[in-house]
Order: C-alpha cells, then sequence, then structure tokens
C-alpha cells in the first residue's frame, strides 16, 4: 500500500513536470508564475539616496578607506605568518561572482532592450524623461552592482592570506570603481546601464578563469582577458561621451550631472590608461600570460 501510494506521488509529480515542460499551455503557465514571482521584489524596490540602506555618501567613503587600511594592517600582518591556500574559499567565491556578474548583466540588459524599443537610444545615453527609474528595474541591478562591489574587496584579502602581490593596479581599481558605482547611483547617470553590463561580462569570464585556475586547469583564452578591458573602456568613454553630446549639443537636461560624468571620465580614463600599461609589461615580456 505504501510503495503503491509513493509510486502515484512520483507519477503526479512526473506528469506535472511534463505539463509543465512539454505542453505550450503549461510552458505560458509556468512562466507567467516565474515572471511574476521573481520581478515583484524588483518592481517593488524604489532607491533612494540617503534612505536605502548604504546609499548615505559616509558609507562608501568609509568602506572603501577601511578597505585600504584593512589591506595595509593585513599585509604587514601576515608578513611572517605561513600563508593559506584557501582553496575552497577561492573557489566558491570565484564561481560566486561568475555567477552573479552573469546574472546582473542579464538583468540590465533586458531592461536596456526594452528601453531602447519603447524609447529609443535617448532613453540609454541622456534619459531627459528620467525613464529608467520609472519605467524600468535598472536601479536595483544598478544597486546591487554597486553592493557586489563591496564584496569583491575579498579578492584582495585573499591575495594578503596566500602572500601574493597586491598592484596599484588592484588596489586602485577595487577602491575607486565602488565610488564611481555610488556616483552613478547618486547622480542617476544614464549611460552607467553600459558600464555595469561591460564590467559585469568581463567580470563573468575572469572569474570563471580564476576558478578554473584555482582547480588546476588550463585556459586558453585567459591572455585575451586584458585585450577585452581594454576595449571595455574604450566602449564606456564612448558611451560616456555620447551624454555630453546630448547635454552640450543638443541641450538636453540628461539624468545625471557634469561633476558625475567628469568623474566618470576621470576613472575610466585612469583605468585605460593603467591597463594598456600593465598590458605592455605583462605580455611584450616572453611568456608572460598574467592577469590583474
Amino acid at each position: 500500500m505504501e510503495l503503491r501510494r509513493v509510486k502515484k506521488r512520483y507519477l503526479s509529480g512526473a506528469g506535472l513536470l511534463a505539463y509543465l515542460l512539454v505542453s505550450k499551455r503549461g510552458q505560458e503557465h509556468l512562466e507567467s508564475v516565474l515572471s511574476e514571482s521573481l520581478s515583484r521584489p524588483f518592481r517593488e524596490f524604489e532607491y533612494q539616496s540617503g534612505v536605502t540602506a548604504l546609499s548615505a555618501w559616509q558609507w562608501p567613503v568609509s568602506m572603501c578607506f577601511g578597505y585600504l587600511l584593512s589591506v595595509y594592517l593585513l599585509k604587514n600582518y601576515m608578513k611572517d605568518k605561513p600563508k593559506w591556500d584557501l582553496y575552497w574559499l577561492r573557489v566558491v567565491h570565484n564561481a560566486f561572482l561568475s555567477f552573479a556578474s552573469l546574472v546582473m548583466v542579464l538583468g540590465v540588459l533586458k531592461e536596456a532592450v526594452y528601453l531602447y524599443q519603447n524609447y529609443g537610444i535617448e532613453s540609454l545615453l541622456c534619459d531627459e524623461q528620467k525613464k529608467q527609474y520609472t519605467e524600468t528595474t535598472l536601479f536595483f541591478w544598478y544597486y546591487v552592482f554597486f553592493l557586489s562591489k563591496f564584496y569583491e574587496f575579498i579578492d584582495t584579502y585573499i591575495l594578503c592570506f596566500r602572500h601574493r602581490p597586491i598592484t596599484f593596479l588592484h588596489c586602485f581599481h577595487h577602491f575607486i570603481t565602488a565610488f564611481l558605482c555610488w556616483v552613478g547611483l547618486y547622480s542617476g547617470m544614464a549611460p552607467q546601464w553600459s558600464v555595469i553590463s561591460l564590467n559585469g561580462a568581463i567580470h563573468v569570464f575572469m572569474y570563471y578563469y580564476f576558478l578554473a585556475s584555482t582547480m588546476g586547469f588550463d585556459v586558453w583564452w585567459k591572455k585575451y582577458l586584458t585585450s577585452a578591458q581594454i576595449v571595455q573602456f574604450c566602449l564606456d568613454l564612448v558611451a560616456i561621451a555620447s551624454w555630453w553630446v546630448y547635454y552640450l549639443g543638443f541641450k538636453k537636461q540628461c539624468s545625471g550631472n557634469p561633476a558625475a560624468l567628469l568623474f566618470a571620465n576621470f576613472v575610466l580614463g585612469s583605468f585605460l590608461l593603467l591597463f594598456i600599461n600593465f598590458y605592455r609589461k605583462t605580455y611584450n615580456q616572453k611568456g608572460g600570460d598574467k592577469q590583474e
């Protein structure tokens, strides 16, 4: 009797799964349920500067300078200590960031496509009518991306524990990117969707490479990551330049402000120069195959 009951439950469950996956009506039902359950928290989220958690300027300032101080103290503490391998932490950390980056990229691109189809390219590069804030969930993804920058500080702590060298480029990149994400949120900078999606796309592959390297696998395309990062910064600067064209050329009241865009120009321009210098020093040397 008990076996028959288990079989019945199993068959009914299998039947329901087959109905959802195979039949057209089942697929439509599943899609509507998933769409409603997954999108509700995104739609209900409203970013308010100074109100939303960690959005006040004191938080990024204290956390970023705290990051520099903690790295300095930890590096000095580990000088005469045996190194830690942290194998499983590295596996989980890199796998999580690769997957999380993919989710954030898809979330941003989905909303960017919606804006382009309904309001045109102006809503993506200038957004005078604030459609990004009122019509999409982009600010949810901007906020999640901002928070992820603080989690990425773990990259540097792992290097400290493993007695690995920490370059100026590495620390500056982690330190200033968190500030840039906060400035984008605070000002409502219109083209930040492109900066985030491009950076996230690079991170999908970068953290996958770190994961594969940790597990002992060789990735043949690892030497192209720095080249892709350089291209990323060039495209970022093109997107930022487009905002200036709308603001100065067409006299549009674009989302964001000149101070925020100038800061973005400085950060992305400095990244471009630093990564070009890193590429020249690393890959112009025979056998060089490092990655920041």
